[in-house]
């Protein structure tokens, strides 16, 4: 994402964090993984941050569940 996301650009997404919630969980191993609708590796919320904050400057940031929703802008290089 920073690759492509020009310095001081916005991003607002959400994903999927593993290990909130046990139902969320096994659907997706088990059903929404293997038709492709969700991709490996499924990664928990102290993951997802981390990799967040090595490269941008979150300014919302809140779980629904088993959904991280963010707002982000691209840290200045």
């Amino acid at each position: 994402m920073s690759r492509i996301l020009r310095t001081g650009g916005s991003l607002a997404a959400c994903t999927y964090v593993h290990g909130k919630r046990a139902l969320t969980d096994l659907l997706i191993k088990y059903y929404y993984g293997p038709i492709g609708w969700f991709a490996k590796p499924f990664l928990s919320e102290d993951d997802v941050s981390r990799l967040l904050d090595s490269s941008f400057d979150c300014r919302s940031r809140q779980l629904f569940r088993s959904m991280l929703v963010f707002n982000a802008r691209r840290r200045q290089a």
